[in-house]
């Protein structure tokens, strides 16, 4: 059995940190509500400007933490 590294829950952690606010830091970049950024999210709703700044957010975000 693997145990955990404290290193791969310390990326983990600072993973879902960055991830937290995602979506109302985009929306108030581009001045729209956060429920129209979880909407181009889901695919319920099209802008590629959100889908764009989410899509490189998230390069961001996961590979700062990659190692």
């Amino acid at each position: 059995m693997k145990r955990d590294n404290h290193n791969d829950r310390e990326h983990s952690l600072q993973t879902i940190t960055r991830l937290r606010g995602l979506y109302t830091r985009i929306a108030v970049r581009f001045g729209v509500h956060p429920s129209f950024v979880s909407r181009v999210a889901r695919g319920e709703r099209k802008s590629k400007l959100i889908k764009a700044a989410l899509l490189k957010e998230l390069k961001e975000i996961l590979g700062t933490t990659d190692t």
